[in-house]
Parts: C-alpha cells; structure tokens; sequence
C-alpha cells in the first residue's frame, strides 16, 4: 500500500516538481492548492504525511500548521518555505522538515523518507521532549 502525503501548494509548477521528485517512490500525493480544503481532506481521509507551502494565499500558513498540528499531532509535517527567518517558527509549531525553496528533489526525497522512518514511539518521544523543553525553558 502507498504512503499518503498531503500536498498543500498553491503554485502548479511546484506541484509538478514535487510530483517528479516523489514519482516512483511508492508515495500517493493528494494535491490541494488551499490551506481549507487541506484541512477538510485530512478530516476525512487518512494521510501519512503533510508537506505544507508556507505561502499558500488562502490562510496563514503558521495558524494552518497550528490546526494540523492539533488535530493530527502524529502526522509528519514538512514545510515549504522561502523565507530565511522560519525555522523557529515551523520548529515551534512542530514541524518535522524545512525545505527551501527552490525545492532540490535529494532534499525532498530525503526529508520524506526520514519523517515517514520515524516510528510512532520516537516520534512521540520527540515531540513530548520539545514540549516538555517549551514548558521548562525561561
């Protein structure tokens, strides 16, 4: 059975280079181009993985980060950005991968196989270290 990624970009030719990269990998990408829409998809469809443009227009992207992170805590996030400034930002939301763009397919590859390695127990372990490091920081 194929891996499930959500795509969420709203640039078709990104799609297309995300879709070369990932095509014969075993993957199954859904496409929307609307941070809504994403969201209602993953309400009603299982998916093993999110890459989310940061720039999509229809929502700000942190805030759509944020839903997907509380309604799908163990869902991998991978993010796609442009902006210089936003690894503190995704990493504080918990995001799983920065890629920049534009996207190297070795990057993209990469970063899909780690996240999608992690088992359920490692990535619980993590993400329950980054909290706990959020509560006790100064």
């Amino acid at each position: 059975m194929k891996r499930r990624i959500l795509v969420i970009e709203d640039e078709k030719p990104v799609y297309r280079t995300i879709a070369r990269a990932l095509d014969g990998k075993g993957y199954e990408l859904v496409w929307t181009q609307t941070g809504h829409e994403a969201l209602r998809r993953s309400l009603d469809e299982p998916f093993d993985a999110v890459l989310l443009d940061l720039n999509v227009s229809d929502v700000d992207s942190l805030k759509a980060l944020d839903s997907f992170w509380r309604l799908h805590p163990f869902l991998p996030m991978l993010i796609l950005a442009d902006e210089p400034d936003v690894r503190g930002r995704t990493e504080t939301l918990g995001a799983d991968a920065l890629l920049r763009k534009p996207i190297k397919d070795a990057d993209l590859i990469r970063a899909v196989e780690e996240v999608l390695a992690e088992s359920h127990h490692d990535r619980l372990s993590r993400i329950t270290d980054a909290l706990y490091g959020k509560v006790t920081a100064p």
